[in-house]
């Protein structure tokens, strides 16, 4: 059994390059939404946040992608800054992708450690 191993996208661009396997993550995840596909969620990074930076943390084991999560850089209480879902009220449908038949707990835990 090889190791779960953290990746990070730095832009929506690079999102789009891995989009074939993104959604095939979305496909074998729980999440049933279609926003959640790699071209809608960069496409709310391009427009939601133009100027906060972006981090799609992917947890990958066996050469396949089983946990994603993208996020951008939002201010708390304009002080903090925290990592957010890359959505607002009038554009829903960013979550975390998961695939339920590897072990959930490590690739959370290398979720996590980013």
């Amino acid at each position: 059994m090889s190791d779960f191993q953290l990746r990070q996208f730095q832009s929506a661009e690079e999102l789009r390059a891995s989009a074939g396997a993104w959604d095939d993550l979305w496909q074998r995840s729980d999440v049933a939404n279609p926003a959640v596909r790699a071209e809608m969620v960069a496409l709310r990074v391009d427009h939601l946040a133009a100027r906060a930076a972006f981090r799609g943390l992917v947890v990958e084991h066996d050469g396949r992608m089983v946990a994603a999560l993208p996020l951008v850089n939002r201010r708390l209480k304009g002080v903090l800054n925290v990592g957010a879902l890359p959505c607002n009220c009038w554009m829903a449908g960013s979550a975390l992708l998961l695939d339920p038949t590897v072990d959930t707990a490590a690739a959370l835990d290398c979720l996590v450690s980013a």
